[in-house]
């Protein structure tokens, strides 16, 4: 059949359309996979479908934050919650003017705690801290340490010394960094062989009385602060209290 000239052309147009319009929906198709691709590492959320989240968040991801039901220990409001490796543990100080260790270590269990150890010197430079915040001036704190029963009626000896003498009671405290004494004659077991307990002074600055108080130094003493026979600047004023975190 004969075709004339402009429905040749025509005829040729509308194939070259057809052909250019394939190509195109191919090439956005290709385009868009690899977008996906990209998408597939979480840098882009907004091209999943509805629910699944893109693979970050919370939603629907036990890997991604904390939305697989995993729960994430925590510390009560008020408390700080401090790393160790015994676990994670919560700690707050709680006003106790001239409170004996008895009745300090009643009022923490009254909040499912212990009168808490000493870590690490991390931990010490947070009490110090924490007590001038929430004790102010200058005073002590108890914190849970107990002199071992080899070691009841005895000064420092070799076999009682900066390190052995007490045992952390909170069941959590690990190591001997957090034994750090007021001086190298401690833990004396001074005024009678009744020292055994122990607290860390808090202060600004190092205080002169009878001896150099400086801020986070622990001393043994006896556990009734009344039979503490010079108070001064470090009068009991605080106490420790830790419990794990839930």
């Amino acid at each position: 059949m004969h075709i004339a000239p402009i429905s040749r052309m025509l005829i040729i147009t509308s194939t070259l359309i057809v052909s250019l319009g394939v190509n195109a929906v191919r090439f956005d198709s290709d385009s868009s996979s690899s977008y996906e691709d990209k998408d597939s590492g979480g840098h882009h959320h907004h091209h999943h479908p509805p629910g699944e989240g893109g693979g970050r968040g919370g939603g629907g991801n036990s890997n991604g934050g904390n939305g697989g039901g995993v729960k994430v220990p925590a510390c009560l409001d008020g408390w700080t919650l401090l790393q160790r490796p015994s676990g994670p543990w919560c700690v707050k100080i709680f006003p106790t003017y001239m409170t004996d260790y008895t009745e300090a270590l009643a009022l923490c269990r009254s909040h499912d705690a212990l009168i808490s150890g000493i870590q690490n010197q991390q931990e010490t430079k947070w009490i110090t801290q924490n007590a001038l915040d929430t004790l102010g001036g200058t005073g002590s704190v108890w914190i849970g340490a107990l002199r071992n029963a080899n070691c009841v009626d005895k000064g420092k000896s070799a076999e009682c010394n900066e390190q052995t003498a007490f045992y952390w009671a909170d069941n959590s405290t690990t190591g001997i960094e957090g034994f750090v004494w007021r001086d190298s004659y401690q833990p004396d077991n001074a005024w009678g062989f009744v020292q055994n307990c122990v607290s860390v002074f808090y202060a600004t600055t190092t205080v002169q009385f009878g001896a150099a108080w400086w801020p986070g130094n622990i001393d043994d003493t006896s556990c009734n602060p009344d039979q503490w026979l010079a108070k001064g600047p470090r009068e009991l004023k605080g106490t420790l209290c830790g419990r794990p975190a839930r």
